[in-house]
C-alpha cells in the first residue's frame, strides 16, 4: 500500500496538471493522490492499470468512465485532424466532468462551447463577452438570472477550460495510449497540443512556444507573433529568429510592461 502511494505520488509530480498548478494546487493534488491511491490500489489489480489510472487524477468512476469513452470513439479520435474537430468531438467529455464554478451556471448551455471555441482561437475576454451576450445567455442564480460579467468569462476560461478541462484531455490521452491500433502517437501530439491551447487559450503552436519563453500573456504572444511573422515552434528557432531582427522585437515589446521588456532583452543578449 504504501509503496503504491509512493508511486503514484511520483507519478502525480510527472504530470501536466502538475506542473502547471501553483504551490497551493501541488499540494492539494498530492493529497489527492494520496486518497486515490488506497481506492486505487484496492480495485485495480493489473500493475499497468494502477498506473495509467493514477496518472488520470480522477476516482475509479470517473477513470472508468472517461476509459470507455475512449474506447466507443476510438475510431473518432484517430481521424481528427485538428483542435478544432477535437473540441467538438470531447466536448461532451469535457461538460460530463467539468462539474463546478460558474461554467455549470449557464442557462443557455450550448454558449459554452462557443466561447471555448473562442478561447483556443485566442479571442480577448471582451469578444468572449460579447458573444454571451449576443446569445442572451443569463447566469443560473438560485431562482434569479444574472449578467454575466468580464470576470465570470476570466473564470470560465483560466479558471474552468484552462484546468479542469486540460485534466479531462490529460485523461483521454493516457488512456489512448492502451489502444491497440496504428496512429496512437501521432494522436497523442495531436491531443497534447489541444490540452495546451485549453491552457492557455492560444490558437497556434508558434503562440505557444512564445508563451511558454516568458512571453505569458495571451495578448503579447499572439501580438508578437503576428506583428514580427513568426512561424517556427521550437523555442530555440524563436530566439533565433528574434535574434535576426533585434530592433523590431525590441519595438514590439516597448508597449508592453517592463518585465516582458527584459525578458525580451535576456534572449537578445
Amino acid at each position: 500500500m504504501q509503496r503504491a502511494t509512493c508511486l503514484l505520488l511520483c507519478l502525480a509530480e510527472g504530470t501536466l496538471a502538475f506542473f502547471l498548478a501553483d504551490e497551493q494546487k501541488k499540494e492539494h493534488l498530492r493529497e489527492l493522490f494520496q486518497f486515490l491511491a488506497g481506492n486505487i490500489s484496492a480495485n485495480i489489480t493489473d500493475p499497468a492499470r494502477r498506473k495509467i489510472y493514477g496518472r488520470t487524477l480522477y476516482g475509479i468512476q470517473d477513470a472508468q468512465a472517461i476509459e470507455g469513452w475512449v474506447q466507443s470513439n476510438a475510431d473518432s479520435l484517430l481521424s481528427i485532424v485538428d483542435e478544432t474537430e477535437a473540441l467538438d468531438l470531447a466536448w461532451p467529455l469535457l461538460t460530463r466532468h467539468i462539474k463546478g464554478g460558474v461554467f455549470t451556471k449557464f442557462d443557455k448551455p450550448e454558449v459554452l462551447k462557443e466561447i471555448a471555441h473562442g478561447w483556443i482561437s485566442g479571442k480577448p475576454f471582451s469578444d468572449l463577452l460579447k458573444i454571451i451576450r449576443k446569445r442572451k445567455a443569463k447566469m443560473i442564480w438560485g431562482t434569479r438570472r444574472r449578467e454575466f460579467k468580464i470576470d465570470h468569462v476570466v473564470d470560465v476560461c483560466e479558471g474552468t477550460l484552462a484546468y479542469d478541462g486540460a485534466l479531462v484531455v490529460g485523461a483521454v490521452c493516457e488512456f489512448i495510449e492502451t489502444l491497440d491500433q496504428d496512429g496512437t502517437g501521432e494522436l497523442i501530439n495531436r491531443l497534447q497540443l489541444f490540452q495546451k491551447r485549453l491552457k492557455y487559450g492560444l490558437p497556434t503552436e508558434t503562440t505557444i512556444a512564445l508563451y511558454e519563453l516568458g512571453f505569458s500573456d495571451r495578448v503579447i504572444s499572439q501580438y508578437l507573433a503576428a506583428s514580427m511573422n513568426l512561424a517556427a515552434t521550437q523555442k530555440k528557432d524563436l530566439v533565433k529568429a528574434l535574434k535576426q531582427d533585434r530592433g523590431g522585437a525590441n519595438a514590439v515589446m516597448e508597449k508592453y510592461p517592463r518585465y516582458f521588456q527584459e525578458r525580451m532583452n535576456e534572449f537578445l543578449q
